[in-house]
């Protein structure tokens, strides 16, 4: 079996589709985390959905049952699409989710909630209202507050058990209409519990989730060296005389042997197609070039520059999605100009009109130009990074989703 990029070994994992759970072979734990290689078609990446999270999505589908089957030893894993996904994804959790800082994101909510949850518990002594109906007053206003910092549909029980709890204070009265101080300030108390619960919870998850990201953007540079290599190379081969790559071709031999061995190491989406057929394509070129046909060894090649051309493509409209993300969770910290998005995708679009896929089996070009082309029509009318909407994001997916 050949080497990969990050190692891991083949097992048979548990993954969440549509509420229902089934089995199947991945190669799991790659660079020591998380992450795995789901073995079907497309080589999609999976990581391990959190427990609250997938019990919540399983009682929603009407699955409570195979709740019961997630236990820290068996893990269920969601399917994420491809590497760039995977890096978007851990982004949104440290950045726009959780927040790289008690200041920001759902660690800063949930820090407030325990603020209010005491503000609760001061108020509910009276000492600081003339009326009954002030204190119940000030309790509703609290509770609005502390609706607001967790959320209306939380998919954690803890948080689920706050709401309640935040119902019952609300009231605060009890059947003889006076407030009942006691039973105020307990279920205070065990709401900062649960909150606070939680907040542990999100930091014990953050190093995983820091962990995951690295890994996502280590095989994404691995992978983009291996593109940009295997095109350099192929490059240089093409301003070659045939008669130089005759006197040559155990070096060249042995260099595409050196890119077979690249390109089977990386077996994760969205590269894996691309370098599967490179990695063929590469293999036909030496045999034709072990019986002197150079003619026919470059006709092959060239089918694999094309295929790398359209990877680099990819690539850079991905990093600009990035970019884009990263923009709409701190706009102030990352800047991004209108005109760099409506140039990037000319650039794509420049590039995918002139490859040449008379030998490819699947042309993809002609929609993804189509696609890529309207997104710049809905640069045009947009007023800025930040008025650019669903459709245009789904746009540059469907543009770029078969390349």
């Amino acid at each position: 079996m050949h080497k990969r990029i990050g190692g891991g070994t083949i097992e048979t994992i548990t993954i969440s589709v549509d509420g229902r759970l089934q089995q199947v072979p991945a190669r799991v734990g790659l660079f020591g985390t998380g992450i795995c290689v789901i073995h079907d078609g497309p080589r999609n990446l999976g990581v391990p959905y959190w427990e609250n999270q997938l019990v919540h999505e399983l009682r929603e589908g009407g699955e409570e049952d195979l709740a019961v089957l997630y236990t820290p030893d068996n893990l269920v894993y969601q399917r994420i699409q491809s590497v760039f996904s995977g890096v978007r994804q851990a982004l949104r959790i440290l950045d726009g989710n959780y927040g790289v800082s008690f200041a920001a994101g759902m660690k800063g909510r949930l820090v407030g909630a325990v603020a209010t949850l005491r503000m609760i518990n001061s108020a509910a002594t009276g000492l600081w209202t003339t009326t009954i109906e002030t204190q119940i007053e000030g309790f509703h206003k609290l509770v609005e507050r502390l609706i607001g910092q967790i959320g209306t549909r939380p998919t954690d029980y803890r948080k689920r058990e706050v709401l309640k709890i935040a119902e019952a204070i609300s009231d605060g009265k009890d059947s003889t209409g006076r407030v009942n101080q006691t039973v105020v300030m307990a279920k205070s108390v065990a709401g900062m519990n649960r909150v606070e619960s939680v907040i542990d919870g999100i930091l014990s998850i953050e190093p995983v989730i820091v962990a995951r990201q690295r890994a996502f953007i280590n095989m994404l540079h691995l992978a983009e060296g291996v593109t940009i290599g295997a095109r350099e190379f192929l490059e240089k081969l093409f301003a070659m005389e045939n008669a130089a790559i005759s006197s040559a071709k155990p070096q060249i031999d042995s260099a595409l042997g050196f890119y077979i061995q690249e390109f089977t190491e990386m077996d994760f989406s969205p590269y894996f197609r691309t370098f599967y057929m490179c990695a063929r394509e590469f293999g036909d070129a030496q045999k034709h070039l072990r019986e002197d046909r150079v003619d026919e060894a470059l006709a092959v090649l060239r089918q694999s520059l094309e295929s790398l051309k359209i990877r680099v493509v990819r690539t850079d409209v991905e990093r600009l999605l990035l970019v884009i993300e990263l923009h709409r969770i701190n706009p102030r910290e990352h800047k991004v100009d209108i005109r760099h998005i409506h140039s990037t995708l000319g650039d794509a679009v420049k590039t995918l009109s002139a490859v040449n896929e008379s030998g490819f089996a699947l042309p993809v070009t002609e929609e993804a130009v189509r696609s890529l082309s309207y997104a710049r029509e809905l640069i045009a009318t947009a007023n800025s990074v930040s008025s650019l909407n669903a459709e245009f994001d789904h746009t540059v997916r469907e543009g770029i989703k078969l390349l």
